[in-house]
């Protein structure tokens, strides 16, 4: 048998049958397949370079894609944050409970708004009494009462 058979199924190898036949071929066949190889290196040389660009590309998209939604979920969290304040000012909920108001949609947030006011007790807190000898009420009240008399005739008797 001779070199280019393979020994386990008695055929030829195709690949060393071809260069030996290349090598056997006259110049202008062996400069003409030289060419083509050259031309099919540049093009795979192309292709390779495309298939970086398309793969950056799709890198980028992804991206792109992903900063838009972050961008579109930041918008639609302010959105909803600025109904709450607007149904908050006109439900009259005072500013620390603001950001405790529920739900997704005007409707939901009204209701909740009114919910959360029928929940406060309307009335004032009512304030206890002082005693004006403790700092609050005269300013003279914690004087002996000859210090308060000098104290006022100081100021002009009021």
């Amino acid at each position: 048998m001779s070199d280019t058979t393979d020994q386990s199924t008695g055929a030829e190898d195709p690949k060393s049958t071809f260069v030996d036949r290349v090598s056997d071929a006259p110049e202008w066949v062996r400069e003409s397949l030289s060419k083509a190889n050259a031309e099919a290196a540049k093009y795979r040389t192309e292709r390779n370079a495309l298939r970086d660009e398309h793969t950056a590309a799709l890198n980028q998209i992804g991206e792109l894609t992903d900063a838009k939604q972050a961008a579109e979920d930041r918008a639609k969290a302010a959105e909803l944050e600025l109904l709450k304040y607007k149904v908050a000012v006109q439900a009259n909920v005072p500013g620390a409970l603001i950001a405790r108001l529920q739900g997704s949609t005007e409707e939901e947030i009204r209701a909740d708004a009114e919910a959360l006011m029928k929940s406060i007790p309307s009335s004032p807190v009512k304030q206890t009494a002082t005693d004006p000898s403790q700092g609050r009420g005269e300013p003279d009240a914690g004087l002996s009462p000859g210090g308060a008399f000098l104290a006022k005739a100081l100021r002009g008797v009021r």
